[in-house]
């Protein structure tokens, strides 16, 4: 939808979306049923590996390179902040692991149906990262409450507690 709107283009007007399962979407983008796809990876990197062209990445939208934010509610954090902070701090533990690509490797795996060259293919494509880039959290902020998730844009300080990295 964001890239869609950064070209100019209402995703409720000009193109007809439809729900497709992400192991379908190479076939179907293949086969023509559909015109195009937003995957991640490894699909994406299957889909490449299958003869598809990715015309664009989340990094090259307004949204920046954020594919995902773990998010607790005030509630939680006030009532047991020794667990959101574990919580966190297991999350930070594992995405400093998962710098090594064998340990992609070996995970991934087990998750999905792809093989070894298709995941190390999809590492070319990822940033695993705890700190995500402020201004393209501003940039989250401002299109969650445009698409109607929240009711005001905070402050980075309320949107983003990093004091529970630690």
């Amino acid at each position: 939808r964001q890239k869609l709107s950064d070209e100019g283009l209402d995703p409720d007007k000009d193109v007809n979306l439809v729900h497709v399962g992400w192991l379908e979407m190479p076939t179907a983008v293949q086969t023509k049923r559909i015109a195009g796809a937003t995957s991640n990876e490894p699909y994406i990197a299957g889909f490449v590996a299958k003869g598809g062209r990715v015309l664009s990445y989340l990094g090259d939208t307004a949204l920046g390179d954020i594919d995902g934010v773990m998010i607790f509610p005030d509630s939680f954090v006030e009532n047991d902040r020794p667990f959101a902070e574990a919580v966190v701090q297991a999350l930070a533990k594992a995405t400093e692991e998962l710098q090594d690509p064998e340990l992609v490797v070996e995970t991934m795996a087990g998750v999905v149906k792809a093989d070894r060259e298709v995941i190390l293919g999809s590492l070319e494509n990822l940033d695993l990262s705890i700190r995500p880039d402020a201004e393209a959290l501003a940039f989250l902020a401002e299109t969650m409450k445009g698409m109607g998730l929240i009711d005001r844009v905070p402050s980075s300080d309320e949107y983003l507690d990093q004091s529970l990295l630690g």
